[in-house]
């Protein structure tokens, strides 16, 4: 796989499961019970955990986790009561059904392939859920020098 989309793709294909978890991730909280109560709806294709980071013992660890925990995770559920939770990021669960409705690639080559597929999941009629009791921890950058690179690469890459 030469890029994200070809890689979430094959991994789909291989597992026979739609879930996108960095490799710096781990699974926290009730996620399994989470997870499954989110999708028990039969029009539900994809859940979306909330994001905590690991390292959040500095300044700058602190900073990124107010980021995700405090302001992301937040608007996600408040977005579950007008149904738009959106797909964006680690701890995203997709329902292999669905993945399968947008087709044999479903994630875009777009740098915002998660954004994308949500959409598309979306628009073919799935409702998106946000699983607010459980979480992804991951990683936080370090130094800022590791912050300003991980948040222009995207605008450098377009």
């Amino acid at each position: 796989a030469t890029d994200v989309a070809s890689a979430l793709a094959l991994s789909a294909q291989c597992t026979r499961l739609g879930q996108q978890i960095d490799y710096d991730a781990t699974i926290a909280g009730l996620a399994d019970d989470a997870i499954s109560a989110a999708q028990s709806g039969s029009r539900v294709g994809g859940v979306q955990l909330p994001v905590r980071i690991r390292n959040r013992d500095g300044f700058l660890g602190r900073m990124q986790d107010l980021e995700f925990w405090g302001m992301s995770a937040i608007a996600q559920m408040a977005r579950i009561r007008t149904r738009s939770v959106s797909l964006g990021g680690n701890g995203q669960f997709t329902r292999l059904s669905a993945l399968q409705q947008v087709g044999p690639a479903p994630w875009s080559s777009a740098l915002t392939e998660d954004l994308d597929l949500g959409l598309e999941l979306t628009l073919r009629g799935w409702d998106l859920e946000c699983a607010p009791a459980a979480w992804v921890s991951q990683q936080g950058v370090e130094t800022v020098r590791a912050l300003l690179r991980q948040r222009t690469r995207p605008r450098l890459t377009q």
